[in-house]
């Protein structure tokens, strides 16, 4: 149960309640003491412009039984009458529902909760706001998510017939791009040890600078502690973040960030203990939910490194093959050997070249997708005096040489020829004058070769920790990150609820 701890709600207007004037129109509101109607409207949550949400009774207590509750689509019938019945007296009672949009399966969306109560005794409810005991059934706590922006409660009617009306939008509805169709950010945290999981409540400022996509980092290890054993609580703290994220029309790129390792094991190698098919099933378990919406794309292995490039693709192939088998119809981000850094594609410094091992039609091994729907994955950052590396330096690169240094023609004429397109999901650098004009001037060449080239999310944002690589606001302050970024961005419409 994904309920969070209860907020108070004070029953007195002007406060955190508002109380309307005039209620608006309804069918036949009851003027009974134990019924309490709830209309839920304005949310914006798909394409249609509304949400089918539900209430969705969660637990409950007291002498009085919880009746009349089955869940009700909002958009059909906005009106709800959940009721509270009991033939004891004195009676009290409560009931708690989450209140979730599509249906009351726990990877529907999260609305927040709302819990009602009635009591005619003398102080089951303290100073709750079902004081005066009159038996009237009242709302004891509201308390919404906390990625759901505007959300109101207000009360309309009299003593012995209220009735409440939740109002509200959640996320923006992101930016569709018809040139470069993912724009966005890496959302890190869940790769750190302890894991420090990406809030939901960081989207709406992304949404809004015109961002549609998030790189969700997940290390291999947290999610699947031993072999075969499986961490189910994560698996739903990353489900509900991805659930929340594609209903309001952002990509999600689910990265496993391992560097093909398991535990420091190199994934196939030799003597290892960990094999491609460990992997394999460990992305069948990640990915199931998802393998149909064509909103979450599988980054399959950050960043492999010091092994054979022969042997990345030879890992990613039972992945590839499972993946499809299991019926995965999602984008499949594939990356190279070498960290796979863009200005080191062709480069055989690791090992044999990604340029070689990559190629359309290498020597074997070589990448087999049956649905040959997968995009070469590669990451820039701009460390001076050479390129690459990992965006820590203090100095980066010319500017006015940058696209030489990093290879980036060179890089696209190899996407040309070999007829694959790529998606760069990390790139960035310090608030430092040529990383900034770096980072602007490699998006705009993206934006020059949007043909081969589709793509984009920097490194990195999260509130719950902090880089100086981050774009994120600090005390209400645009990053000068985001500053650079922002020109390549289409922001969407001023106020809570833009379409």
């Amino acid at each position: 149960m994904r309920k969070p701890v209860p907020l108070l709600l004070l029953l007195a207007c002007g406060t955190f309640l508002s109380c309307a004037s005039a209620p608006p129109p309804r069918p036949g509101a009851p003027e009974t003491v134990n019924g309490l109607w709830f209309s839920i409207s304005n949310f914006l949550l798909d394409g249609s412009g509304n949400a089918t949400l539900y209430m969705c009774l969660s637990e409950g207590g007291g002498t009085a039984a919880p009746g009349g509750a089955a869940p009700a689509p909002a958009v059909v019938d906005p009106y709800k009458n959940l009721q509270l019945k009991t033939s004891m007296d004195p009676y009290y009672a409560w009931a708690s529902y989450n209140v979730q949009a599509g249906s009351c399966d726990p990877h529907a969306p999260y609305i927040g909760n709302v819990t009602i109560a009635v009591d005619n005794t003398t102080d089951q409810f303290g100073s709750a706001p079902c004081t005066p005991k009159t038996g009237q059934i009242c709302v004891y706590t509201f308390s919404p998510a906390p990625y759901v922006t505007g959300l109101q409660l207000l009360r309309y009617g009299t003593q012995g017939a209220y009735y409440y009306q939740l109002e509200g939008s959640l996320l923006p509805q992101a930016q569709t791009y018809s040139s470069l169709p993912y724009r966005g950010a890496n959302m890190a945290g869940f790769e750190f040890v302890p894991p420090l999981p990406p809030t939901l409540a960081d989207l709406p400022y992304f949404a809004r600078k015109g961002m549609n996509a998030i790189r969700y980092p997940v290390r291999w290890e947290t999610i699947e502690p031993s072999i075969g054993t499986f961490d189910e609580g994560d698996l739903a703290t990353i489900g509900q973040y991805i659930d929340v994220a594609t209903h309001n029309g952002f990509y999600v790129l689910l990265d496993l960030h391992s560097y093909m390792r398991y535990y420091d094991n190199v994934v196939g190698q030799a003597g290892s203990p960990i094999t491609a098919q460990n992997l394999a099933d460990a992305w069948v378990k990640l990915a199931t939910p998802y393998l149909t919406n064509d909103h979450v794309l599988l980054d399959l292995m950050n960043e492999p490194n010091t092994m054979a490039t022969e042997l990345v693709v030879a890992d990613y192939n039972p992945v590839i093959a499972a993946l499809r088998r299991a019926g995965a119809q999602n984008w499949l981000l594939i990356e190279g050997n070498g960290w796979s850094g863009m200005y080191s594609w062709t480069q055989n410094w690791y090992g044999t070249a990604n340029g070689i091992a990559f190629a359309a039609v290498p020597p074997p091994p070589r990448i087999v997708d049956p649905l040959n729907h997968y995009l070469i994955n590669v990451h820039e950052y701009f460390d001076a005096p050479g390129g690459g590396g990992g965006g820590g330096g203090d100095s980066c690169v010319d500017p006015s040489r940058m696209l030489a240094i990093e290879n980036a023609q060179i890089f696209v004429d190899w996407l040309h020829a070999n007829g694959l397109k790529a998606i760069l999901s990390e790139l960035g650098g310090k608030d430092i004058p040529n990383c900034l004009a770096d980072i602007s001037g490699l998006l705009t060449f993206l934006e020059q070769n949007d043909d081969v080239l589709v793509g984009w999310t920097v490194w990195v944002a999260g509130s719950q920790f902090t880089s100086p690589l981050d774009i994120s606001p600090v005390n209400g302050q645009e990053s000068a990150q985001m500053k650079a970024i922002a020109p390549h961005l289409t922001p969407l419409p001023a106020g809570p609820n833009p379409r």
